[in-house]
């Protein structure tokens, strides 16, 4: 199994889907995980400390999707009309985890296939 971690690219998110520790404890459940490369600055985390926790850095957001089974995000990934088309890089069959603010936007829900609460 494969999870994808990428920047987060909203605006003031400094969380990262996930930090090194919980890379380190994919890896003891034989779970690569391929990170974008510069995804935890905002949250203080270095591509050397991702590394050391066995994880694969690369260079963009769909060199960290392909082949990707689960996406860790904090907030959702953006679609077309928002600063960058994320959404378009995912590939049939990939699930991804993140907070979807379902209350208050009730039509990006729609959009990503599901409906709100």
């Amino acid at each position: 199994m494969k999870i994808a971690i990428f920047k987060e690219r909203w605006p003031h998110e400094t969380r990262e889907g996930a930090t090194a520790e919980a890379v380190k404890k994919f890896a003891d459940f034989r779970v690569d995980a391929c990170i974008e490369k510069g995804a935890g600055q905002g949250s203080s985390i270095l591509d050397s400390e991702f590394k050391d926790a066995v994880a694969t850095i690369v260079s963009s957001a769909s060199d960290a999707l392909d082949g990707a089974d689960i996406v860790l995000n904090v907030q959702r990934p953006m679609i077309a009309g928002e600063k960058q088309d994320e959404h378009a890089a995912f590939s049939r069959g990939q699930a991804f985890i993140c907070q979807m603010n379902s209350l208050t936007d009730d039509a990006i829900c729609h959009r990503y296939g599901g409906a709100a609460a």
